[in-house]
């Protein structure tokens, strides 16, 4: 039995989408002092403000009409017999 691979990074763009989850299921205060933290350690304070205020902006609705409140579905992976790669 054989399968592709699925792409490199793969698992690790999982993992992070699987995190961002628990984080936004924390609430806004979680949320908030991850942010504050990143801007403090690399000295980005004022561009993460920038991009929130821009992310504030969006109308929630419109989001979740065109399908942005959920992470896309991953990639599958197909998996075949050496009985199926023998016939082809």
């Amino acid at each position: 039995m054989t399968s592709t691979r699925p792409p490199a990074g793969f698992l690790r763009d999982v993992a992070f989408e699987r995190d961002v989850e628990q984080l936004h299921r924390l609430g806004a205060r979680v949320l908030t002092e991850l942010l504050r933290d990143v801007g403090a350690r690399t000295a980005h304070m004022t561009s993460i403000e920038a991009r929130v205020a821009d992310f504030a902006d969006l109308d929630p609705s419109l989001v979740r009409a065109l399908g942005g409140d959920k992470f896309a579905m991953p990639p599958l992976t197909l998996v075949t017999s050496a009985d199926d790669e023998a016939r082809s």
